[in-house]
């Protein structure tokens, strides 16, 4: 009988036993290997990409929806501890520290007890956790002016990841009305008027993708009157670009007699 070549060849082949079959070893576990490469690399990618849309696009990227705390959340105090520690850290800060015609004033916070934190704006309600994490100021021997350090953190958005104008508008009233104020003989006055001129985003700090945050806001007495003052400021980020740029008028109406500076 008459074979293929082929199928002869198959049938005259030796047979491997069972226990041949048995001893091979097992497959490794690709698929599990394969899923969690796979994973890894999903995690990369969405980091490195939230932290590249922050960067490059202020605005974007992922949202922190977390509640936000009291001013006696026990939050604050490791937020405020890290805050200290960033600024502590920070070129214009040690520069200033270094400097014999600089005074450092501390936050005025520090010096209100707890219950009286809780009816201020800036030293209570903006301080905090997810908030003013640090707030610090450098006054010059001329005593015309001034600047202010601050981390501002992404509970005072507005856009996601971008601190809100009307924030940054509080910080430079603040900022230039404690200069301003410091001309008066009684040592008080109120914002008559605030020109601010926004020229870029502000990033907020999320100690995960914006860890450093230190905004400089520098101010000068440009004008003193007998009840008016103007002062001229200027609001950088971490690294050096233009926030904003702010002008402000304070006066003392007539009839009024102001708080001390440290109540308010």
């Amino acid at each position: 009988m008459f074979r293929p070549p082929l199928l002869a060849a198959l049938r005259g082949a030796p047979r491997r036993h069972s226990s041949t079959l048995a001893a091979r070893p097992a497959a490794p576990l690709r698929p599990l290997r394969v899923l969690l490469a796979a994973t890894s690399i999903g995690l990369l990618t969405f980091t490195f990409g939230a932290a590249t849309l922050k960067s490059i696009l202020p605005g974007t990227g992922p949202i922190d929806g977390s509640p936000l705390h009291s001013h006696d959340s026990p939050f604050n105090l490791p937020s405020l501890t890290t805050g200290a520690s960033v600024l502590a850290r920070n070129a214009t800060y040690q520069r200033l520290l270094a400097s014999d015609e600089w005074t450092l004033i501390p936050d005025v916070a520090e010096s209100l007890p707890l219950h009286v934190r809780a009816t201020k704006l800036m030293s209570g309600a903006l301080r905090g956790h997810r908030k003013i994490t640090a707030n610090v100021r450098f006054v010059h021997k001329d005593g015309l002016r001034a600047v202010s350090l601050l981390r501002l953190g992404n509970a005072l958005c507005g856009h996601p990841n971008v601190v809100h104008g009307g924030v940054l508008a509080t910080v430079a009233d603040e900022a230039l009305g404690r200069l301003a104020i410091a001309q008066f003989p009684d040592g008080g006055g109120v914002t008559a008027r605030l020109v601010v001129n926004y020229r870029a985003p502000a990033r907020a700090v999320d100690d995960v993708f914006v860890w450093d945050g230190v905004k400089v806001l520098e101010a000068e007495v440009v004008e003193v009157g007998e009840r008016k003052v103007t002062v001229r400021g200027i609001l950088k980020d971490e690294e050096g670009k233009t926030l904003l740029n702010t002008e402000a008028l304070f006066v003392v109406p007539k009839g009024w007699r102001p708080r001390p500076l440290v109540e308010h």
